[in-house]
């Protein structure tokens, strides 16, 4: 019986590592991912009733980096832009790879929204929330250019304007701060040993990945 057990353990464990997907595991580093449906609750509207009204919560598009990463993730594209070496095999993209324009992402969210439920032609009611981070307002700015782009500029160009309202994150008090309370929270950063801890764990394979990427990479230095 025990070993029946033991066989059956493994097996689910080795089919769960089968359809592992690490990038629903990457944290604030993870794309977006629709959750799962709940309690067998379909998503289509019910027979008979009309939606009238809907809020969107929304991050930023993925991603408009933050400027710590930001200054990160250029240096090293810079390195790979202005560095001499040869790349093979999967990374053969790396020399001619350039950045993707995040734009289109909520650009298509607003124009989809509008056909879904076209509840409103725009102007002085249509209002979008944003904190003050500079990738979250460009986030909201081409959704409202998405949301309106569908409208009438010659005959009704007021109905083309939405509003955007700014919100500081780095206080409590507009509640603008839910996504980021280490601006908000004294607490949050107190005792935080995460970042050691997740060093430390890198460490035990980081080295290797490193190898194994370098062997497609003919007289790189970092």
């Amino acid at each position: 019986m025990f070993d029946l057990l033991l066989l059956c353990i493994i097996l689910a464990t080795a089919a769960a590592a089968g359809t592992f997907d690490p990038l629903q595991h990457s944290g604030p580093a993870s794309p977006y991912f629709d959750a799962p449906f709940q309690f067998g609750i379909p998503t289509a509207t019910p027979t008979n009733c009309v939606i009238d009204q809907a809020a969107y919560i929304l991050r930023h598009g993925s991603r408009y980096p933050e400027p710590g990463s930001f200054a990160r993730w250029r240096n090293l594209f810079g390195k790979f832009q202005n560095a001499t070496y040869t790349a093979r095999g999967p990374l053969a993209f790396i020399p001619y790879w350039t950045p993707p324009r995040l734009e289109r992402e909520r650009h298509c969210l607003g124009v989809d929204l509008r056909e879904r439920y076209q509840f409103t032609k725009g102007g002085a009611n249509f209002t979008v929330w944003s904190v003050s981070q500079q990738r979250v307002l460009d986030t909201a700015t081409y959704f409202v250019r998405g949301y309106l782009s569908q409208g009438n500029y010659l005959a009704a160009p007021e109905l083309n304007r939405g509003s955007i309202i700014k919100l500081p994150d780095s206080v409590d008090y507009t509640f603008a701060n839910s996504l980021t309370p280490s601006a908000a929270c004294p607490s949050y950063s107190q005792g935080n040993t995460g970042s050691a801890k997740a060093n430390a764990f890198r460490a035990n394979y980081q080295a290797k990945i490193a190898q194994r990427l370098n062997g497609f990479l003919d007289s790189w230095t970092a």
